[in-house]
């Protein structure tokens, strides 16, 4: 694929992603409200948390994997958040598995080259 055509597609992306979060913001959409709702009210966030039962730590997981493939997410944030919601070592032990798999989804290359020396190829 050409250097051209990959920027052009990142870029449409990006762009959409963009458009997108703006239009959330712009017209007060429902999934803006529960961010927002989320972000603000701590007794709330923990009663979803419980009723996301044990696809809370995986949404955590995933949000670091976007920390780190997105640039503007803070990362010391999302840890502080990781300590807050699963104590200290249960935070711990999820950012680094967020941040190990958003590492490695950054940079492929990098990912590809660990993957052929641990298997020996």
């Amino acid at each position: 694929m050409k250097t051209t055509l990959r920027w052009g597609i990142g870029g449409l992306i990006a762009a959409t992603l963009i458009g997108y979060g703006v239009w959330l913001v712009a017209t007060d959409a429902p999934a803006y409200q529960f961010l927002i709702r989320l972000y603000v009210d701590k007794r709330f966030l923990k009663q979803t948390l419980r009723e996301w039962g044990v696809l809370a730590p995986i949404i955590f997981i995933g949000l670091q994997v976007l920390q780190v493939v997105i640039a503007p997410i803070p990362g010391q944030l999302t840890g502080i958040l990781g300590g807050y919601l699963f104590g200290q070592w249960g935070g711990l032990f999820y950012s680094t598995i967020g941040l190990s798999l958003g590492s490695v989804a950054a940079l492929p290359w990098l990912g590809g080259l660990a993957l052929a020396t641990f298997s020996g190829s």
